[in-house]
């Protein structure tokens, strides 16, 4: 069962075209993993639950970490704000907003149905 699933265009400067993408998000057995597609890269970002820290990686090279986001704390009381890490210019900085996106929406997602539901 597929719970996050989105198609991406993003626009590559060097290639100068569109290049189609695609975040998703499998449940139960990846909670904290979502797959980036963009172009032939296949990407993985990956939540650290207790680090408050998300990192994504190449699925060809999973020892390098392409970029690292970590949620701020205080986003637990006010609205959510991250700190994005890009440690190379293989990638467009669009594919790591659009990661950092589905991953804030998701996390909005489950917190409101946890407040609808009594949790």
């Amino acid at each position: 069962m597929i719970v996050y699933d989105a198609e991406i265009q993003v626009y590559d400067n060097v290639f100068n075209q569109w290049i189609s993408g695609k975040i998703s998000q499998a449940f139960p057995t990846y909670r904290f993993r979502y797959h980036i597609q963009y172009g032939n890269r296949r990407l993985i970002m990956e939540h650290k639950a207790f680090l408050l820290t998300t990192e994504i990686r190449d699925e060809q090279q999973p020892n390098f970490i392409l970029a690292r986001m970590r949620k701020r704390l205080v986003s637990y009381i006010w609205s959510n704000k991250y700190d994005l890490q890009v440690y190379t210019n293989e990638l467009p900085d669009t594919i790591y907003l659009l990661a950092m996106a589905a991953y804030d929406y998701n996390s909005a997602r489950d917190i409101r149905s946890n407040h609808q539901s009594g949790k």
